[in-house]
């Protein structure tokens, strides 16, 4: 196995974001939550769905889901 150190930069290097964190402070998960009629608010320095979770997608957190 190679190691190759993303960080840098040169011929031969391409590097692309192959996923994008759930986290409710971005703009599409946000507009996702709220069009679910749910709501993000901030609380202590952490964005947080509906006052509690501070991720916006779960598996097993029924109670915030219809």
């Amino acid at each position: 196995m190679s190691s190759l150190k993303l960080s840098e930069s040169g011929p031969g290097y391409f590097i692309k974001e192959l996923t994008r964190d759930h986290r409710p402070d971005r703009d599409e998960e946000r507009k996702r939550v709220e069009a679910a009629g749910g709501y993000v608010m901030e609380w202590a320095g952490v964005p947080r769905v509906n006052g509690q979770l501070a991720i916006s997608r779960a598996i097993g957190d029924l109670y915030f889901k219809k």
